[in-house]
């Protein structure tokens, strides 16, 4: 069951990063379409919504903005383990039955 947990915890970690990837290529080529990874970030990295509080006017340093971004990466993580824990504990409970 840790193994699932990593895995799953792992999941967290690498898809936003990558729709993060995805999006700053997308927009790199394509400036003026709404990039595919918004689309799919919204169902694979749900604390996304997190976001929105970035750029706030006041602060002038960006600080604020990287502490959300960890905490919505983070959330994230944690949201995957916890699915990954209900996973893992309904595939041992269908091994004992089986």
């Amino acid at each position: 069951m840790k193994r699932t947990i990593m895995v799953f915890s792992g999941a967290g970690l690498l898809i936003p990063l990558m729709l993060i990837v995805g999006l700053r290529i997308e927009l790199y080529f394509s400036p003026d379409r709404i990039p595919r990874s918004l689309l799919l970030g919204r169902y694979l990295w749900p604390s996304s919504f997190w976001l929105l509080a970035t750029n706030l006017p006041g602060d002038k340093s960006g600080s604020g903005d990287i502490v959300i971004w960890v905490l919505s990466i983070l959330a994230n993580i944690v949201l995957y383990a916890l699915i990954g824990v209900l996973f893992g504990s309904l595939r041992n409970l269908m091994l004992r039955n089986a």
